[in-house]
């Protein structure tokens, strides 16, 4: 996102309601689901963002889109000891 762009614009151009996050150039980092900003990371806290977004998956129940399944299931496994794996990795 760039910085002269409001999250809140940039929101509501989203299609999908999968969690994502979203790096704004104001020292911001957002959780963001769907077309709302779950969570908000100063630019210092990036591990917690990243552990923030599997997590996300995981208490809103979604599944992990197939184009991050791999990246998401290895975050997974180190970051919080999960070592059960979907079986069509």
């Amino acid at each position: 996102m760039e910085n002269h762009e409001d999250p809140d614009q940039w929101l509501q151009q989203r299609k999908l309601e999968t969690p994502v996050l979203l790096m704004a150039e104001t020292n911001t980092l957002y959780l963001v689901v769907g077309k709302k900003i779950f969570c908000t990371f100063k630019n210092n806290e990036i591990p917690e963002s990243v552990i923030g977004l599997p997590s996300s998956y995981y208490a809103l129940d979604f599944d992990y889109p197939q184009s991050l399944k791999l990246c998401l299931s290895v975050l997974q496994f180190f970051c919080f000891e999960y070592k059960a794996t979907p079986s069509d990795l």
